[in-house]
């Protein structure tokens, strides 16, 4: 509960953007690989039976593989030492998995005979889904039958009927023990089909090398770990120093795992290599579903078999069909080789097939990735602090302020600095809309030289700010100053609820004296004049000045108290606003030559409470005016102390020279530092290698298919021409 807490409160305080993004990134890739890992686990082929209702699956028991595996062995064995029967190829089985899944489905079986009745030789159809049914199960068979299937690489194999189970006939093949090993029919043996088709079955091999590559696509997954590994190197870096390590080594070793998934199918290719058969035939178009399965497009068997074509093969699959020709195919009766010039492995080895599905999903989750660490952490920091680490440390310590101005310096050295130096502003502090705001000082930031520092700011405008706003609040609000008009009167006129202004010349006075130009304080002028009985500012003025509004007194309902006050406040804090910022600036122009320390982490270097405090925020512009002297009586001229790492040194047009610090890193700090520096080299290395990858092989692949089908037009060109001319 304390961890979630803790999680929560970062989250919800220091990076929140960041953390969140990449912990949904990692969540939907989780949850996309587990989708991906349970639907590649359920069946496989079997759970694209076509059960009339939504399959149960189930994993194999230890007592069922047993059942199955003696059955295998019995079958399989059966058909090689009885020479008698007509066999087909697709009756050797492939043992299934320990961990198979079984599947549980209600659907009718259909029987076909392919050869004669008398031979008992039938094939098994689920729909248009052919499964192996041991003959034991047959004769319980109704018209709507619940069976368990168990998937092999051969055919789905029916384990149990109707509750009834193969488990019950073990009696009839669970003595059977090999005498030797299974061997494959000798090359002399015959296939024939019908008393008329004759298959020869030449050998089995292993796949080559580029029909291992265009059957298996694996690198997906690896890939997919890759970043998955990267996104949580990434997320490393923003979460609180405790997780770090943790976090980063977990990222570390998912990364080598996705590296290894990426390469183990070529490492250990053997062990995924599948078996294909050999047979020499005549290949006809005899389907058993080319009518009505519309997957099953060549409508081409062999022996009983359907077989399954690349779709670019079938323009030059006329040229070949009733002919005796060599095919290679896998048990499931896919062909990547048949007769002179088709070939999956040629094909592959003049054009080969670039897959950059893997590429693509390493590029985008880089490029983000890159974008994330460019904005939350910048890699020029922890680039220049490493190269601080690898060439050793340099110290330098002064308390001087010449001898720093000519001082040796390198970016890496570590210095420490100690006098009595100016806080300095940077001028893009007011330029960043920071206009009104009260920022005249900012000690991470330290301009030392041996001249005299600049005088405290004056403003002659300040003072006639001051003066209007004292007399417009000394005659809204009574005191027991002395007045004009009797303070008995006074007191009844604030009874009744009304304001008296009894000097209002003098407003007028020194609203002319703040605002002398006549484009200036037009609001405040104009509320001035509708309170007189003149019509224009300046008659209002000339009277005033020649006494001719002395013992005039003005009394103001309440909301007209309230409106002149607010216009007299709006315009003061106009005027003190752009004089803070006059002088803000005049501070903040150093004069030539001298040292400008710079904190690139903006710490402070003098030993003061900040003052960007709410408190300091929420003062009048009248305040803030007045702080702005203070602190600058004291920032002018201020003991400093500064030391860090030389992370940036230059010298400006005026001679300045400008040193930028950081603070020396922890041990703890230097190792994010040093993984956030080589994850964007890796980040930066992905992303290029990969967005070459994707459009050199997306190039490839655009002209891959056309290049194939130009090389079998001039292959089958050449033997027609050849066959024409031996006709001739």
């Amino acid at each position: 509960m304390l961890f979630c807490t803790g999680i929560i409160c970062y989250i919800g305080e220091e990076m929140s953007l960041p953390f969140v993004i990449l912990v949904i990134l990692i969540i939907c890739l989780f949850i996309l690989i587990f989708f991906l890992f349970m639907k590649g686990k359920k069946g496989n082929d079997v759970d694209k039976l076509p059960f009339l209702i939504h399959a149960n699956y189930r994993k194999i028991t230890s007592d069922e593989y047993q059942i199955i595996c003696d059955y295998l062995k019995y079958t399989n064995s059966e058909q090689i030492l009885i020479k008698t029967k007509e066999v087909t190829i697709r009756k050797l089985f492939d043992f299934p998995k320990r961990n198979a899944w079984v599947s549980t489905g209600c659907n009718a079986i259909t029987r076909f005979s392919l050869i004669n009745e008398q031979d008992n030789l039938w094939r098994y159809f689920i729909d248009s889904k052919e499964v192996h049914l041991p003959r034991q199960l047959e004769p319980y068979l109704t018209t709507q039958n619940v069976m368990d299937v168990v998937y092999t690489d051969t055919l789905p194999l029916v384990i149990s009927v109707n509750n009834h189970f193969l488990a019950d006939f073990k009696q009839d093949f669970k003595q059977f023990h090999f005498a030797r090993e299974i061997t494959f029919p000798p090359v002399n043996a015959l296939i024939q089909e019908s008393g008329q088709q004759l298959v020869k079955f030449i050998k089995v091999r292993k796949e080559t090398l580029e029909e291992y590559k265009l059957n298996r696509s694996f690198s997906l997954w690896g890939s997919g770990v890759i970043c998955v590994g990267l996104i949580v190197c990434a997320l490393s870096l923003f979460v609180i120093a405790i997780f770090f390590p943790w976090l980063m080594l977990f990222g570390g070793l998912t990364f080598f795992v996705g590296v290894y998934l990426l390469y183990r199918p070529y490492i250990f290719r053997k062990r995924y290599q599948q078996d294909i058969r050999c047979v020499v035939g005549k290949p006809k178009r005899l389907g058993l579903f080319g009518e009505f399965d519309k997957g099953k497009k060549h409508n081409i068997s062999l022996a009983g078999i359907d077989l399954i074509y690349p779709s670019h093969w079938e323009p030059f699959l006329e040229y070949e069909i009733d002919q005796a020709i060599n095919i290679d195919m896998y048990a499931n009766g896919y062909v990547v080789r048949q007769g002179r010039y088709l070939s999956l492995h040629e094909e592959a080895r003049r054009y080969p097939y670039k897959r950059y599905g893997k590429n693509l999903m390493l590029m985008i989750t880089s490029f983000f990735l890159m974008l994330l660490l460019h904005f939350y952490e910048p890699v020029h920091l922890p680039a220049r602090l490493i190269f601080h680490w690898l060439n050793g440390e340099n110290y330098r310590h002064t308390t001087n302020y010449t001898e720093l101005e000519v001082m040796p310096l390198q970016v890496g050295d570590y210095i420490a600095v100690k006098g009595v130096g100016m806080c300095y502003v940077p001028i893009d502090l007011i330029e960043k809309g920071n206009r009104f705001d009260f920022l005249p000082f900012d000690c991470s930031g330290i301009y030392w030289n041996n001249i005299s520092p600049s005088p405290i700011p004056e403003s002659d405008i300040v003072e006639k700010v001051f003066s209007l706003s004292t007399t417009v609040k000394q005659q809204l609000y009574f005191n027991n100053l002395d007045h004009k008009v009797n303070q008995q009167l006074r007191r009844e006129i604030m009874k009744s609820g009304m304001n008296l202004l009894d000097n209002f010349s003098d407003i007028i006075l020194k609203t002319n004296s703040l605002c002398p130009l006549n484009n200036e304080c037009f609001r405040l002028k104009s509320a001035l004049v509708n309170l007189s009985d003149t019509y224009e500012w300046s008659v209002l003025v000339a009277r005033a000045k020649n006494g001719k509004l002395a013992g005039i007194n003005v009394i103001l309902r309440p909301g007209g108290a309230e409106t002149l006050e607010k216009l007299v406040n709006e315009t003061t804090s106009f005027y003190i606003n752009r004089e803070i910022e006059k002088a803000a600036a005049l501070l903040n122009s150093p004069l030539p030559r001298g040292v400008l320390l710079i904190s690139e982490e903006g710490k402070q270097f003098v030993d003061l409470v900040s003052f960007h405090s709410p408190v300091i925020d929420s003062y009048t512009p009248l305040q803030k005016w007045q702080e702005l002297q203070k602190l600058s009586d004291i920032l002018m001229h201020t003991p400093f102390e500064a030391k860090g790492i030389i992370t940036k040194l230059f010298v400006d047009a005026k001679g300045t020279r400008h040193i930028i610090l950081h603070s020396k890193p922890s041990s703890m700090l230097l190792l994010r530092y040093i993984s956030a520096f080589l994850l964007n080299l890796v980040l930066m290395a992905t992303f290029i290698l990969n967005f070459i990858l994707v459009i050199t092989r997306k190039r490839i692949n655009k002209w891959r298919l056309k290049s194939i089908r130009q090389y079998y037009e001039h292959c089958f060109n050449i033997v027609s021409s050849s066959d024409q001319q031996k006709n001739i």
